[in-house]
């Protein structure tokens, strides 16, 4: 981009100027890793932003076995599915329990609040699972949001 605008990308003192001032976009159309093409933009534990893939695992608490595990993109929002990972998991105990496939097993389940969702919130209690997330949004008058449909 440097040599683009006329300025030596080999000149380092020329170039840390530009590079702190040009526009910093991100998108998964513009930005591909060339030795992984299905990899996309994302955060990472520490915070920094890079082509990634999520590892998402769903364990149980009473025994700390995993009980679901999965790799997602890198754009994914956490919360996406949430209920399909619990009823997954659910379905892999009942699995190694030898119980009946539509057993209900799970009777909570527990997140960060960086997988609370509005929509989430309303299909693990259909399926007779309590979920305790945090929500992020202090003081969310929840009745309101089911008189609006949302």
């Amino acid at each position: 981009m440097a040599s683009e605008h006329g300025i030596d990308p080999q000149n380092t003192e020329a170039v840390r100027p530009f590079d702190r001032k040009r526009p910093k976009t991100m998108s998964n159309e513009e930005w591909v890793k060339p030795h992984d093409p299905d990899a996309k933009i994302g955060r990472t534990k520490a915070g920094a932003t890079d082509m990634i893939y999520q590892p998402e695992h769903t364990v149980d608490l009473d025994t700390g076995a995993i009980a679901q595990a999965a790799v997602r993109l890198g754009h994914e929002p956490d919360a996406q599915d949430l209920s399909l990972q619990v009823l997954q998991a659910q379905a892999n105990i009942n699995q190694a329990q030898a119980a009946a496939a539509d057993a209900l097993t799970v009777q909570s389940a527990t997140g960060a609040k960086g997988y609370h969702a509005v929509g989430e919130r309303k299909q693990l209690p259909a399926e007779g699972i309590r979920p305790v997330i945090a929500d992020p949004v202090k003081h969310r008058k929840l009745e309101q949001l089911d008189k609006e449909g949302a």
